[in-house]
């Protein structure tokens, strides 16, 4: 995975998110949504985990995208109702976001 497809791939995740809230058609479990390996980004971030789990800004992506997923979990679940809650400047849920794509910014050089 490039750096990218790395972008792409949480973008796409935070789009079906958004979707989701707007029409919330019990297609995602949050037994699912919660687990930070099944999306294309954390089969990536657990692959890899061997040749850079001494990174710190690998270790920070781990742990802000579990975060993450924990946090896109108590949306499909409907603890997060509100558009404001997900896309707003003080949100959990966007802070996670930027978060994670800060930190893949700063690994660039070593995505694959």
């Amino acid at each position: 995975m490039n750096f990218d497809d790395a972008v792409k791939a949480h973008t796409a995740w935070k789009v079906k998110l958004f979707h989701y809230l707007k029409n919330p058609d019990k297609s995602l479990d949050r037994n699912m949504v919660c687990k930070d390996n099944i999306c294309d980004l954390g089969k990536w971030i657990y692959k890899v985990e061997n040749k850079f789990s001494t990174n710190k800004n690998y270790l920070k992506l781990k742990s802000i995208h579990a975060d993450f997923h924990k946090e896109a979990a108590n949306i499909v679940d409907g603890e997060i109702i509100n558009e404001s809650d997900i896309t707003g400047n003080n949100s959990k849920f966007n802070n996670l976001s930027n978060k994670i794509v800060s930190v893949l910014m700063q690994m660039q050089h070593l995505l694959i």
